[in-house]
């Protein structure tokens, strides 16, 4: 059914490659989906909850409602993420999704809470469900599964398509309602042949439930509105990449920043042989940057460092260095040497892991300490004063 509206409304208008058009029109056909589902669902349940009075059902019928409201805030959060950049704003709008996405979760939650409260009363109240024409409920829950199954393959669909946190939201949520339909038809058949009644206690599960999930739904996403870091995997392909162009001698100190789901923004440096010239090294530069905006959506930026691959000094003094970082597990970039009359200066960069910052300092220290008895060892240049200057970086 779903490849059918999106043969009619999707491809047919939108032939090329996924683009932020093609994107936002997935998401708003799959909000429309969910509007018209949810709230076809609602009014069966509310009117069949109230006549054989189960707060199960009613609790579902309400919970649907809650689903269409948070597929209409999906549909305003995917039209007005394609809204352009503004001076306000000048990323974009594509975070808007985010926050439509969290604003689903904050609906999950709070129903959760509202029909928890209402579970407690019934079960303090001994409240049980009519079972007259049990036959009915069963064909309403049967088709509920059915439709709801459907919903949460159409709305996965549409998250591995266009990776949208509030399809992935939208797409667990009806997970929850394939699973609370059959538990409460098989609190239903249990009624019926046993005159046990679990109505109210499922209920007040079902709202746990509902609860447990709103709340990870909205920890995900302020994660993404907050800033979380890049896969290893993606920083690993996209310095891969790059390092496999021509004249590129090493890369390191990449940051990507997400303004969207669509919308990404990266910094990189970038070695090369400061002996090249530098209109070259500009236009090698400019080629990676236009390759990596038409290939993969990508805003990137490279800093040039320029490395001095034949100074015999610099591959003595590098050699040290490396040798000491490479046995403490670190690494090393950026490396400069810069020689005075009687002075030797050694900039670098250390990368060592977050969690070892507090240990920064002693780290320091003892690389210091050790490079200087290195160099006693060795013999190399002892009339010379050295420096070195050493900033830590946490990117590898």
């Amino acid at each position: 059914m779903f490849k059918l509206l999106e043969h009619l409304f999707i491809e047919k208008k939108y032939k090329d490659k996924m683009d932020d058009n093609k994107r936002v029109a997935y998401g708003v056909l799959s909000s429309i989906v969910g509007i018209i589902c949810n709230v076809f669902l609602c009014i069966l349940k509310l009117i069949v909850g109230f006549i054989f009075q189960s707060i199960s059902i009613i609790t579902d019928g309400i919970n649907n409602l809650s689903d269409s409201a948070s597929s209409v805030v999906g549909l305003i959060g995917f039209k007005l993420s394609k809204k352009s950049p503004d001076e306000q704003h000048p990323y974009g709008h594509e975070r808007i999704e985010y926050i439509s996405a969290l604003f689903v979760a904050c609906s999950i939650v709070v129903i959760s809470i509202i029909l928890g409260k209402t579970s407690i009363e019934k079960i303090i109240n001994h409240s049980n469900m009519n079972l007259d024409k049990f036959y009915i409920v069963v064909t309403l829950l049967v088709a509920s599964i059915i439709v709801k199954l459907w919903m949460m393959l159409v709305y996965k669909k549409v998250y591995l398509k266009i990776n949208s946190l509030t399809s992935k939201a939208s797409s667990q949520d009806s997970l929850n309602d394939v699973i609370t339909n059959v538990i409460i038809l098989v609190s239903l058949i249990i009624a019926y042949y046993t005159d046990i009644s679990l109505d109210a206690y499922l209920a007040l599960a079902l709202s746990a439930y509902m609860l447990f999930g709103g709340v990870k739904i909205a920890i995900e996403t302020i994660s993404v509105l907050i800033g979380e870091a890049t896969s290893e995997e993606e920083i690993k392909n996209i310095e891969k990449e790059i390092a496999s162009y021509d004249h590129i001698l090493g890369v390191h100190d990449l940051f990507i920043h997400k303004y969207g789901p669509n919308k990404t923004f990266a910094t990189i440096h970038c070695e090369m042989d400061a002996n090249m010239n530098m209109i070259d090294c500009h236009n090698i530069i400019d080629e990676i940057e236009r390759d990596f905006k038409a290939k993969h959506n990508i805003f990137l930026t490279i800093h040039l460092d320029p490395v001095e691959k034949d100074d015999e000094d610099s591959l003595i003094y590098k050699n040290i260095i490396s040798n000491i970082i490479s046995k403490d597990g670190y690494s090393f970039h950026d490396f400069r040497l810069v020689k005075g009359t009687n002075y030797i200066k050694i900039l670098f960069d250390l990368v060592i892991p977050y969690k070892m910052n507090k240990d920064s300092d002693k780290i320091l220290s003892d690389i210091k300490d050790k490079f200087m008895n290195q160099i006693k060892e060795e013999n190399i240049d002892k009339d010379i004063s050295y420096q070195l200057i050493i900033d830590v970086d946490n990117n590898e």
